[in-house]
């Protein structure tokens, strides 16, 4: 590699660093590239310095105060320490030492901000399938809140009705028609105990078997289809390709295919006419997905519409028809405060063609102005959260934390927080409601506050998730505010709070909003397609 093209890459891989973007192995190339070249170590230390300089011009912040993710062993972690980069060093094995020591600061600091998630045990190896498209969806577990990008763990999976997809890390996809109860035992096997199910297999993910109360079929490629009635007798299709029956045991009974069906009830087996095609397939499940998606978009522009018209909403934020370029984010609501975009990049939103805004880097945030006090406050929000990988995640934080002053975060363990200036403790905080699996996907979250009643409730996809008493909650009050991030002051403890991951429509009101309105607001906005 030519030193130049060296000297670039070191640019774009330390930017990346920097922004927390980096892979392990992107990491480990950086480190090569410094290991022995002065000129690449003088470049890694150019491009640190000028990001810590314009952090400190644009957010009131040091970016070397980032060590305060190292906690002092005197003061348990309440105060930080900066480690400075010492640019009088300018021998090339004091320069690469200087550089390794940046980088192990930046790897200890990734660590210690994701340490949270990684104190504990996750569900990661028993997820078996991801959930990839649902119509109409009814729950046999109505406390189980699955939604379209859900990972699906091992164990059983009811529907009550409509359809599911569901990929398996195998690589086979299965559309589900409800009512059906499966057992999801692994990415290649599962057992359907009732259901009609139409199953694809790539060549990657052949073998995949489905166990039935009398066989097992095992999917030689590439389609198949199988239902089992409550009491147990079961009728198999092959649509495409090749299945072998086994018995229970593993032994081989007979190959079907293309054409082939099987009729199986207490152990007898009869043929009978192949086909399978009365399924659903992938594609009438598109097709009923655009049908769905179209009526649930118009249960959400109705719901829009009714917090545009009602008196009490003081920012609306839809995302909606706005340009990729836009640098200003609409407020829907007439005579309400626009906000100015500032490094978040447009993105796709809860379903195709709708918008949302991608918060990725420290820098990123929308910048608003919200006049007035309040004696109550509602706001809501869709959020994607891509990762907790901070102390604190914001949703709307105002400039300082005065008298009155809501902030609304996400903490590093997944819990909701709502601290109010001037009150004592400042803080009411929920139950942990993100847990691992739900990042990746649109959650909707909701908070009332009550001056009147004191009282503070928070509200996960539609439920009640926490409620608290306070006393003397002072009048409610913005003024300078960000979203999806904070204007940060001097001086002050885990600094960094901007949030990783998607926004898609932000309301505020000044009433509280009754359960009934929040819980109609989530279902006709929930995500499609």
């Amino acid at each position: 590699m030519k030193q130049r093209d060296r000297l670039n890459r070191v640019t774009e891989l330390t930017s990346r660093l920097i922004d927390d973007l980096a892979t392990p192995e992107e990491q480990q190339e950086l480190n090569d590239l410094l290991t022995g070249d002065p000129d690449a170590c003088e470049r890694y230390l150019d491009v640190t310095e000028t990001h810590a300089v314009l952090t400190h011009e644009h957010l009131a912040d040091d970016l070397a105060s980032a060590a305060q993710a190292i906690p002092d062993k005197h003061d348990g972690g309440r105060n930080s320490r900066v480690i400075p980069f010492p640019r009088s060093t300018r021998g090339w094995a004091g320069l690469a030492a200087v550089a390794a020591i940046a980088l192990l600061l930046n790897a200890v600091v990734i660590r210690s901000l994701t340490s949270q998630w990684t104190a504990e045990p996750t569900a990661n190896d028993e997820w078996v399938a991801v959930l990839s498209h649902l119509v109409e969806p009814v729950w046999e577990d109505k406390d189980n809140r699955r939604e379209q990008g859900t990972p699906l763990a091992s164990g059983t999976f009811k529907l009550k009705s409509g359809l599911a997809q569901i990929e398996f890390f195998s690589g086979a996809s299965v559309i589900v028609e409800g009512p059906a109860e499966l057992e999801l035992v692994s990415p290649w096997l599962i057992e359907c105990r009732s259901g009609r199910l139409r199953t694809s297999v790539p060549d990657p993910a052949q073998g995949f078997t489905i166990e039935t109360p009398d066989y097992k079929a095992v999917d030689l490629g590439t389609e198949f289809s199988l239902s089992v009635t409550p009491d147990g007798q079961s009728e198999l299709h092959v649509v495409e390709g090749k299945v072998r029956l086994d018995d229970k045991a593993g032994n081989e009974l007979k190959n079907l295919v293309t054409g082939n069906g099987i009729r199986a009830t207490n152990g007898t087996f009869e043929s009978v006419n192949g086909g399978g095609t009365d399924f659903v397939d992938r594609k009438t499940l598109l097709n009923l997905s655009h049908v769905d998606r179209a009526g649930r978009y118009r249960e959400w522009l109705a719901s829009r519409d009714a917090l545009l018209n009602d008196p009490d909403t003081l920012i609306l934020f839809d995302f909606e028809s706005q340009n990729a370029w836009d640098r200003q984010l609409l407020s829907k609501r007439g005579g309400s405060p626009n906000g100015a975009i500032i490094g978040a990049q447009w993105a796709r939103g809860r379903w195709p063609g709708k918008g949302a805004l991608n918060f990725k880097r420290v820098t990123d945030r929308v910048r608003l102005d919200i006049p007035g006090s309040y004696e109550s406050l509602t706001m809501s929000a869709w959020i994607k959260v891509e990762s907790l990988d901070r102390w604190y995640s914001s949703i709307i934080l105002t400039d300082g934390f005065e008298e009155g002053e809501p902030h609304w975060q996400i903490t590093g363990e997944g819990k909701l927080i709502l601290g109010i200036g001037g009150t004592r403790p400042p803080n009411t905080e929920s139950e942990r409601v993100i847990h691992p699996g739900d990042l990746g996907r649109w959650i909707h979250l909701a908070v009332t506050i009550d001056r009147p009643s004191n009282t503070v409730i928070h509200y996960v996809d539609g439920e009640i998730i926490e409620k608290h008493e306070r006393t003397k909650i002072p009048k409610l009050r913005f003024g300078g505010s960000e979203i999806g991030n904070w204007r940060i002051p001097k001086q002050i403890g885990n600094p960094i709070r901007s949030l990783n991951g998607r926004l898609d429509e932000f309301v505020i009101l000044q009433r509280t909003l009754t359960p009934e309105e929040i819980k109609a607001h989530y279902l006709a906005g929930k995500p499609t397609g």
